[in-house]
C-alpha cells in the first residue's frame, strides 16, 4: 500500500488541482467565477510542468502522459466552470506537460551522464 501511495502522488496532485481547487473557489463564492480563471491561466500550466518533470525523470519521455494531463481537464471544464469556454485549454496544458517531460528527461540524461 505504501509503495502505491509513493508512486501515485503525482496523480493525486493532478486530480486535486484540476478538480478540487477551482471547485473550492466557486463553492466559496458562486458569483466569483472570475477568481477561478487565474487557475486556468497560471496554476494549471505550472502544475502541468511541475508534475511532468518528476514523471519524466522516473519514467522517461512519454508523450502519452502529456495527453493524459490535457484530457483530464475536459470533465473539470464542465464540473467546475460550467461552460465550454475552457475547452481550448487542454491542448495547451498538454503542451506545457510536454515541456515538463522534456525538462525531466533532460535532467535525467544529464544526471546519468555525470553520475556515470
Amino acid at each position: 500500500m505504501l509503495h502505491t501511495l509513493k508512486t501515485s502522488w503525482l496523480y493525486l496532485v493532478v486530480a486535486f488541482l484540476f478538480y478540487v481547487a477551482p471547485g473550492l473557489v466557486i463553492w466559496a463564492d458562486p458569483t466569483a467565477i472570475g477568481l477561478a480563471f487565474p487557475a486556468l491561466l497560471f496554476l494549471n500550466p505550472a502544475m502541468a510542468i511541475v508534475v511532468s518533470v518528476p514523471y519524466a525523470y522516473r519514467h522517461g519521455f512519454r508523450p502519452l502522459f502529456a495527453l493524459l494531463v490535457g484530457a483530464v481537464f475536459m470533465p473539470a471544464a464542465y464540473l467546475a466552470y460550467h461552460d465550454a469556454l475552457p475547452l481550448p485549454y487542454p491542448p495547451a496544458y498538454a503542451g506545457f506537460s510536454l515541456i515538463g517531460l522534456a525538462v525531466g528527461w533532460g535532467v535525467y540524461r544529464i544526471a546519468k551522464r555525470v553520475g556515470g
